[in-house]
């Protein structure tokens, strides 16, 4: 019996041939996978296609050879797991990161690295909605010092502080703010 999130296709639909799953998760995924792969492992957009394309591949072939059964992650963060995982199989090899022509199958539900990977992911995701949620300024200071890496200094001219002191005491408003919503919704020792 399947036991999966929402997000996830009919696993039966991909087992039988059907390709129209595999694609959409393709066209879904690319982009944040290759920005994620870029910031996170600083990989080049050449590499970090070819291996957000062996890990759908390896998830093809997990779910067609019956890995995938339960999972309580979401699409996007299997996936994430799995080109984690290539990732640094490749990096520990010291190898150009280049599609090899053999794939390696990568059973991520019983690796303890990559199930700790999936848990911090949906912590992460979970943080992320709390932060929306967030009042202005908040969310978009937030945003700007950790999505997209800005300074202080560039933070405090892009929403118009007087100078970066005044950018740094806001942040660390919002991020009192962001730990109260944290606390409210969770139990902090879990957490954080």
């Amino acid at each position: 019996m399947s036991m999966l999130k929402s997000d996830w296709p009919d696993l039966q639909e991909i087992r039988n041939g059907n390709e129209a799953p595999i694609i959409t998760i393709y066209e879904n995924y690319r982009e944040e996978f290759i920005v994620w792969a870029g910031r996170k492992y600083q990989l080049d957009q050449e590499d970090a296609v070819d291996v957000f394309q062996e890990s759908v591949i390896c998830f093809y072939r997990n779910v067609v050879r019956g890995k995938v059964e339960t999972i309580s992650s979401s699409v996007k963060t299997y996936l994430f797991a799995i080109g984690k995982n290539i990732i640094r199989d490749k990096l520990k090899k010291n190898d150009p990161l280049k599609v090899t022509q053999e794939i390696g199958e990568i059973d991520v539900s019983h690796q303890p690295e990559i199930m700790e990977l999936i848990y911090n992911e949906e912590r992460a995701e979970l943080v992320k909605q709390l932060m929306q949620e967030l009042q202005e300024p908040c969310n978009s200071l937030l945003r700007l010092f950790y999505y997209f890496n800005l300074s202080m200094k560039e933070i405090a001219q892009k929403m118009q502080y007087k100078n970066e002191n005044v950018a740094k005491t806001q942040k660390m408003r919002c991020l009192n703010a962001l730990k109260e919503k944290i606390k409210k919704r969770f139990n902090k020792d879990d957490l954080l």
